[in-house]
């Protein structure tokens, strides 16, 4: 029997996500949540998802395609006539390399056809950041290409590709405990996510491999672990300091430093289709579409609205929560100190959410970003940025999966040395894909000259614009004019290009340091006794004094006032202190 003849054979009731109104036959209709689809390989992807038959006989089948039109469906299969979660999988193959599928999961039985949410997902897609870098912008992870998954921790992302590996990197320099050290041979993985300093990937097998470290208010606890014996795991959750797993049967079990009571999952909840984990609490999503909590939280109480029902989906990243009903719409609650549960009104027909520290991120079903909570991050989101096919947020960064490519930035820099000398200058950007970058000048100095950094020397002369640095790290040397120098000597732009996008033009600007001329005749005798030091020197330079008594061992005496620009001085109190006295002079 096809789905189309098995559809009419059952009757003409249907029932979209969760809807269900009063009476005995509605109350029979099954439940169908769609779940994240995996493994997910180049060619072909396994769907899946879990139905809940109650009480009558049930077949369930994946309805998918390029588009929610899906166009095709797998093989209905038997999920009996039981009251509790069936996890219902299908592979389906041919796929396109880098091609985008939507699928949902379909359940039927004598009373009503029942469609779970359509997801997407991607056979081989790029990643996307963006977010607050104040505190630093890290590079990316080498070979961020292939994707099929993200996930977030606290400071720090993760990123699963189509060959079932895993890629790690620190999002700015917080806790750095392991986190991203993704053990060496880890395969097979279908899921990754992160907790506040530990990181966890599932496995096709239903196995779960933590590392990194649980933490508490900045306390090194103890490795991150995962209880002995866990296994058919489907959906995996961190928070600050536990982590939480979803079974196949629908049961919930959760491990790690139990503070506030995040590990203390109520007695007999069954049925759960989907989790989240937020710094001190978890929530987990049942088959009705309703919503459990348990733990607390510094904003308060976790417990979701008394009204909420139809929920499809999920998310908590530290003190706020975000639910994505049937239709289209997002709730909120939880802390709200930066706006971060003030849902606006353009967050409608939406397909996925995700949250931060301090802000809440939607995924529109027409590829479009919505953001919301503190400005300073979650304004930012990339214009180009369109077609998202996952989105997922930290602290101070957020990722998409995409298939566009993002300009990259180069950051202004500067380089300072002594007259007559070679001076190394270092240039770094950063690309908000993980790509390559390349720098060069699209301008010359009006003064010096600039040469290839080879060997620690002097390479090849540059002299025509857009010649592209040759270095692995991105330094050139260069050269001022003999016994000349000055603050700022020269200055000229640099550009970043990923091979397709040149970034915005950035200055560079190099300080010739006047060598201090410091000589015994500047050496005066003062007061109390002391020894008055003068030189000269670049006006624009700060000096620092040291002393020595051996010409071995130097102590730092302080900063050198300035007298007049370029005159200098130093008076040295403690010089009938020492029997003999050197003194040095340089830059700071």
């Amino acid at each position: 029997m096809t789905r189309k003849s098995l559809t009419r054979a059952l009757g003409t009731i249907t029932v979209c996500g969760f809807l269900a109104a009063a009476g005995s036959s509605r109350a029979q209709a099954p439940y169908a949540t769609t779940q994240p689809a995996g493994p997910i390989d180049p060619s072909s992807a396994t769907l899946n998802g879990m139905a809940t038959p109650r009480g009558q006989s049930t077949t369930a089948w994946f309805e998918w395609g390029p588009d929610a039109n899906y166009g095709q469906t797998t093989t209905p299969v038997d999920v009996g006539s039981g009251g509790g979660v069936v996890r219902v999988s299908a592979s389906v193959g041919n796929l396109h390399f880098g091609g985008v599928y939507h699928y949902r999961l379909v359940a039927a039985n004598a009373t009503a056809v029942t469609y779970g949410a359509d997801r997407q997902f991607t056979t081989a897609m790029r990643i996307s950041t963006w977010g607050d870098f104040s505190l630093g912008r890290l590079p990316l992870a080498g070979g961020l290409t292939n994707l099929v998954g993200i996930g977030c921790g606290h400071d720090h992302g993760l990123a699963l590709r189509n060959d079932g590996t895993v890629a790690a990197w620190m999002s700015y320099l917080s806790y750095v405990v392991g986190q991203t050290n993704v053990p060496a041979g880890l395969s097979n993985v279908v899921a990754v996510t992160g907790g506040w300093c530990h990181s966890l990937a599932l496995r096709q097998d239903g196995t779960v491999v933590a590392w990194g470290r649980y933490f508490d208010n900045g306390n090194n606890i103890e490795a991150a672990f995962v209880p002995s014996g866990l296994s058919n795991v489907i959906a995996i959750a961190g928070g600050d300091e536990h982590s939480v797993a979803l079974k196949s049967d629908g049961t919930v079990i959760a491990w790690g430093v139990n503070t506030h009571g995040e590990l203390n999952v109520p007695r007999g909840l069954s049925n759960v289709v989907a989790i989240t984990a937020g710094s001190t609490h978890t929530l987990a999503l049942k088959d009705d579409g309703t919503v459990v909590a348990w733990g607390s939280s510094v904003g308060g109480d976790m417990t979701p609205p008394a009204w909420l029902t139809n929920v499809v989906a999920i998310a908590s990243e530290v003190w706020h929560n975000l639910a994505l009903r049937a239709d289209g719409t997002v709730v909120a609650w939880g802390e709200n100190q930066y706006g971060d549960t003030a849902v606006p009104p353009q967050a409608t027909d939406i397909a996925a959410i995700a949250t931060g520290f301090r802000y809440s991120l939607a995924l529109g079903r027409n590829g479009v970003l919505v953001a919301w909570g503190d400005p300073a991050y979650c304004t930012n989101l990339p214009s180009a940025l369109v077609n998202a096919v996952a989105i997922a947020g930290g602290d101070l960064q957020s990722l998409a999966l995409a298939a566009v490519n993002l300009p990259p930035m180069a950051f202004p820099a500067q380089g300072t040395g002594a007259e007559n000398t070679d001076i190394v200058v270092s240039l770094s950007g950063w690309d908000p894909n993980g790509d390559t970058l390349h720098f060069r000048p699209i301008s010359l100095p009006a003064n010096g000259t600039l040469y290839q950094f080879a060997g620690g020397a002097r390479g090849a002369l540059i002299s025509d614009i857009n010649t592209v640095f040759t270095d692995p790290l991105n330094r050139f040397i260069f050269t001022p004019a003999p016994n000349a120098y000055g603050v700022p000597y020269a200055s000229f732009s640099c550009v970043a290009d990923d091979s397709q996008i040149v970034s915005t033009p950035v200055s560079v600007t190099v300080n010739v340091i006047a060598t201090p001329v410091l000589d015994v005749a500047d050496l005066v005798w003062g007061p109390n006794p002391s020894l008055l030091l003068n030189f000269t020197g670049s006006s624009n330079v700060t000096y620092e004094v040291l002393a020595s008594s051996d010409l071995i061992n130097w102590v730092s005496l302080g900063d050198a006032a300035q007298s007049s620009p370029g005159q200098f001085y130093y008076q040295d109190y403690l010089i009938a202190q020492w029997p003999r006295r050197f003194y040095s002079v340089r830059s700071r």
